[in-house]
């Protein structure tokens, strides 16, 4: 998937996975991650995202990166962040202010120095926004920027893909396992059928279209309870 489809469809404001408000599954499930206010908490693949707002309201230090710079100005404009003096490091500009930073790029280009310390991370679009073998690649590259192994929430949707193409692309629980098994335990925190929300993907010709949550908690960390 060529970094063009992203930009065009940031340009003609065809975003319909920009959500109007704060995740309600990010509020409800946001103590899953075990961490207090103060922990660094990473967004990939965030675009405009009003969770990265809420996220340093709640006090936590916060650090997205996304390819498309309008989505990440919107968010400066409305954060008050501003455009660091050394405009391009590695390929990659920086929007900053307190406790808010983020990257303007490739994700694969990032770089553990750049990211900095991980608490968690906080995925809520970003793994079904790409094809299989670029998910691949995704979930290596966020092993090599969190060595720490931080707890990850992820959101997904499963679906029969045959029937319809993505973006949001289906994934699995099994394909969660397979791409970060051998580092993370997971745990489904919810899991529904959300096809009667969802007139795309009826109109495709769907019969069931799974929304899932799920917490990957480094092996040896007890599961949650929330």
């Amino acid at each position: 998937m060529r970094a063009e489809f992203w930009l065009d469809r940031w340009e003609q404001g065809d975003t319909p996975w920009q959500l109007d408000r704060v995740n309600p599954l990010l509020q409800q499930h946001l103590p899953s991650l075990g961490i207090e206010p103060g922990a660094r908490i990473f967004l990939p693949l965030c675009g405009a995202t009003l969770d990265l707002g809420w996220l340093r309201s709640q006090g936590f230090d916060v650090v997205g990166v996304d390819l498309a710079e309008a989505s990440l100005q919107a968010v400066a404009d409305a954060e008050g962040l501003e455009r660091q003096a050394a405009a391009h490091v590695d390929g990659l500009q920086c929007f900053a202010g307190e406790n808010l930073t983020l990257w303007c790029g490739d994700y694969f280009a990032l770089t553990p120095k750049q990211l900095g310390r991980v608490d968690a991370i906080w995925d809520r679009a970003a793994l079904v926004a790409l094809p299989p073998e670029m998910r691949r690649e995704y979930a290596r590259h966020m092993l090599d920027l969190t060595p720490a192994r931080p707890p990850l929430l992820c959101w997904t949707l499963e679906y029969e893909q045959a029937r319809m193409d993505g973006p949001p692309f289906s994934v699995s629980a099994d394909e969660l396992k397979q791409l970060w098994g051998r580092e993370y335990r997971l745990e489904t925190l919810l899991a529904r059928d959300v096809l009667g929300r969802s007139p795309a993907f009826e109109k495709a010709g769907l019969t069931a279209l799974q929304e899932r949550l799920a917490l990957l908690s480094r092996w040896g960390c007890p599961p949650t309870t929330s």
